[in-house]
């Protein structure tokens, strides 16, 4: 190959599916050449001899490297003898680097950057682009959604513990299940992204929300069983678990209020995302709390409300068809289940794996009507004996 002409070569990372997808693409537009898979049982000897040399009668040739070979030797001079082979290859030659990883083969990486081309795609979607994600590729297919669908796909069938949030692959897999499903019908309805919903281990705290809202006991108990999947050490998972449900049942008392003191709904959704996050500045005689802005975004600069319009928007209005957690819940209720779950955040510092799980326990059977007040100061006066023994 001469030295003016850039190596045939070209980098894939991120997305199953979509590296997937591109390669492909990449052995139909190659078809008809002798096509070379290497993968981390073959030794480095092996692949060089791929990309020096083609086959007897037809020398094009496709190398897709799926892992790193087997080196011998020093891995820093491996690399750089099968660098020195591509910068060598016969302009019929094409070498295609799948799935490897780009910090721990940097070197390789910075070779497909600076010579070929490298595709880096998504393992990770923020909210908005999950949705976008799902539309084109409903559209794709010529199919129309019904409200309220790609909120539930996303919620339901996106997270991936392995990133860390909305995964691309996971969302990839829900879609093309739906599709199949749905197919021929042009249509997609919630109840079609029901039916071909899946359950994965992992620990959703809306979940949670949904059960404590329809008074679930059994569910709850399920989900606590999970709280390891929260955080290994059980008593700061629950602690997580009892910070989001005071977060968002304070909100609903709010809204409460605010509706039996005769404002309207769009009033008291308006003043509950007037409700600002604070943080304190200075110290000692100087110390003063102001409101937290927004960091980065549109609205960088501005106050950050404690709850999102949306958050507020779910709570009045409901979700997928359910009744709005506003309406299942009276102002003696939730005043109770705040009252418990305060105690709860108290009784919870400095606890074990079986206490913290025994008051979960308690804050769940009060807020699904089980456990008389009564029994609940008993149980909470039973705590602080023994905190102070």
């Amino acid at each position: 190959m001469s030295e003016k002409k850039k190596p045939q070569v070209a980098w894939l990372s991120g997305g199953y599916h979509s590296r997937r997808a591109r390669l492909r693409s990449i052995r139909e537009r190659f078809e008809g050449f002798e096509q070379a898979e290497i993968d981390g049982e073959m030794s480095v000897g092996y692949l060089i001899q791929k990309l020096r040399d083609g086959g007897c009668f037809d020398p094009k040739r496709l190398v897709i490297v799926h892992a790193m070979p087997q080196f011998k030797g020093v891995k820093k001079k491996n690399v750089d003898d099968i660098i020195k082979a591509m910068s060598r290859m016969n302009d019929d030659c094409f070498v295609v680097f799948n799935g490897l990883d780009k910090t721990k083969d940097k070197a390789l990486y910075e070779f497909c950057e600076k010579h070929g081309k490298c595709y880096d795609f998504e393992t990770k979607f923020e909210r908005k682009q999950a949705e976008f994600y799902v539309e084109d590729r409903l559209e794709a297919m010529g199919m129309k959604a019904e409200s309220g669908v790609s909120e539930m796909i996303i919620e339901n069938c996106a997270y991936d513990p392995a990133v860390g949030g909305l995964g691309a692959d996971q969302l990839e897999m829900a879609m093309q299940r739906l599709i199949l499903y749905v197919a021929p019908e042009k249509t997609v309805r919630v109840v079609d992204v029901e039916a071909t919903m899946y359950s994965f281990d992992n620990f959703v705290i809306w979940d949670l929300v949904n059960a404590l809202d329809v008074r679930d006991y059994d569910r709850c108990m399920k989900m606590l069983s999970q709280a390891h999947l929260v955080d290994p050490n059980i008593p700061a998972a629950i602690t997580q678990m009892m910070t989001t449900l005071l977060w968002r049942y304070r909100l609903i008392l709010l809204l409460r209020e605010s509706v039996s003191n005769g404002a309207s709904q769009q009033e008291a959704m308006q003043h509950a995302t007037e409700v600002y996050k604070l943080t304190k500045t200075g110290t000692g005689l100087s110390a003063r709390m102001t409101s937290e802005p927004y960091k980065t975004g549109e609205k960088a600069g501005q106050p950050q409300s404690i709850w999102s319009y949306n958050v507020v928007r779910n709570c009045c209005e409901g979700m997928y068809g359910r009744t709005a957690s506003l309406e299942l819940w009276s102002r003696r209720d939730i005043y109770r289940l705040i009252t418990v779950l305060q105690e709860a955040m108290a009784l919870l510092r400095g606890t074990t794996e079986s206490e913290a799980l025994m008051i979960a326990d308690m804050v769940f059977m009060k807020a699904c009507n089980l456990l008389p007040d009564k029994q609940v100061e008993q149980v909470i006066k039973a705590f602080e004996r023994t905190k102070i023994a």
